[in-house]
């Protein structure tokens, strides 16, 4: 009895205790340039913040592409299943979810995203692409994707004005959400960093850059 008891005891302990664990290496955006010294920590998800303030304005953003260096599954602590082949977020598609919200309460600003340059500044040239498509997405505090796993904005309204009056005559803590599109001719994305010129939006600065984070991601069953 002691015996199947026991069994009984360690298979709820097991099945309770075990955790899905991936490690993704994400881009995270920042306002100073990165030193290229190489981050070696993982950061829990909530020690990661995607919201930039910009003086008046503050950005919510968020890239599609990111690489999965770690994916397994742990019981109390024991690795027990590991996948051999991370994937990879790979294609010519890149988007990014973008957010922008006022901080002052009253002000009204105009927007053209279309003027969003993505620069990829590589070892011998650089490379300035502008979205090929702006989605408008619901406002939210975080914005979202909108993918449904085979087209991007099916749940969108797609952007034809190219210059948007945002309006902020009521509070709250809410983004005017987009998604914008590219085509790009390196999925690597070294040295990204996105420039906002031209793009009508009261910044105290015109370009931010991207710091490579490795994110662990822990889910118990």
């Amino acid at each position: 009895m002691f015996q199947v008891r026991r069994f009984l005891f360690l298979a709820v302990l097991g099945v309770t205790a075990c955790a899905h664990v991936v490690v993704e290496e994400r881009l995270v955006p920042s306002t100073t340039e990165w030193e290229r010294v190489v981050d070696t920590n993982n950061y829990n998800p909530k020690e990661i913040s995607h919201i930039l303030d910009m003086g008046k304005v503050e950005l919510y953003v968020y890239l599609n592409h990111y690489q999965t260096s770690y994916r397994g599954s742990e019981v109390i602590g024991l690795e027990v299943s590991k996948e051999p082949n991370p994937n990879l977020d790979k294609g010519n598609v890149f988007v990014i979810k973008m957010g922008v919200r006022g901080r002052v309460n009253t002000q009204e600003y105009s927007f053209s995203p279309y003027n969003v340059s993505v620069e990829l500044n590589g070892a011998k040239s650089s490379m300035k692409y502008q979205p090929i498509t702006v989605l408008k997405t619901e406002r939210s505090v975080v914005c979202d994707f909108d993918y449904d796993g085979q087209a991007w904005g099916t749940n969108s309204e797609k952007m034809e004005n190219k210059i948007l009056n945002i309006s902020k005559a009521k509070v709250d803590d809410k983004f005017d959400c987009f998604n914008l599109v590219y085509e790009l001719d390196n999925p690597k994305l070294n040295k990204l960093s996105i420039s906002f010129e031209n793009t009508l939006l009261p910044l105290n600065k015109k370009k931010i850059y991207f710091n490579p984070k490795k994110i662990k991601w822990i889910r118990s069953n």
